[in-house]
């Protein structure tokens, strides 16, 4: 599925509802997801029940409120899990949500975990004039807790923080991909990856 605007392009894949292009127009076409990258995907950590796994049984694409709605659902057999896209036209911000919707008898409990995974190419060695080049623009993690922005350059690093993490996400040079949560909540993100950089936020757990 894709939606399409002045600002952007955006393909998505019923492979675990996530984003297989993220094309900012006005930006010389610049494309926020890589060739192997896993952007907004989420699982479930702790979670006492099974669901129906990456591809999703339903997927709508629809309008509301000027704004385009793309669905992915997944119908398990004690819950049925559904992923909503909110995009706006006039903004690069783009909405999701998530809800779980118990199949059962017994009270479903999990703590669901967003994340964004990268691919960053191995270096290659140049040519004579190699020298000339800036260093790699590479995705690097980082997150705004405590009224600062940690920045993780050291990717190799798999590390994690409590608290007040109000967004996480990663950048590179000239862009910033990020979650933002709705609530103030106290959560935890993880973070690291030498090839595959990465940043998980875990959301407020049911």
């Amino acid at each position: 599925m894709t939606v399409e605007t002045d600002l952007y392009r955006v393909s998505l894949t019923n492979h675990g509802g996530v984003a297989t292009e993220w094309i900012l127009k006005k930006f010389n076409a610049t494309n926020l997801v890589s060739d192997e990258a896993r952007p907004a995907q989420f699982s479930f950590m702790d979670a006492n029940f099974s669901w129906a796994g990456p591809t999703p049984y339903h997927t709508t694409q629809s309008r509301r409120d000027g704004k385009e709605v793309v669905t992915f659902q997944w119908i398990g057999p004690e819950a049925t899990v559904t992923k909503e896209f909110i995009f706006n036209p006039d903004s690069y911000v783009a909405e999701m949500n998530l809800s779980v919707v118990n199949r059962g008898r017994q009270p479903l409990s999990a703590s669901p975990v967003l994340g964004w995974e990268d691919f960053s190419k191995p270096k290659t060695t140049g040519g004579f004039f190699s020298f000339l080049k800036g260093p790699p623009d590479l995705w690097y993690p980082l997150y705004f807790s405590e009224a600062k922005v940690e920045r993780k350059h050291k990717r190799d690093a798999e590390e994690s923080q409590e608290g007040k993490i109000y967004w996480a996400g990663l950048a590179s040079r000239y862009f910033l991909t990020a979650f933002v949560p709705r609530d103030g909540e106290d959560r935890k993100v993880a973070w690291g990856g030498a090839e595959r950089p990465y940043v998980h936020l875990s959301l407020k757990p049911f």
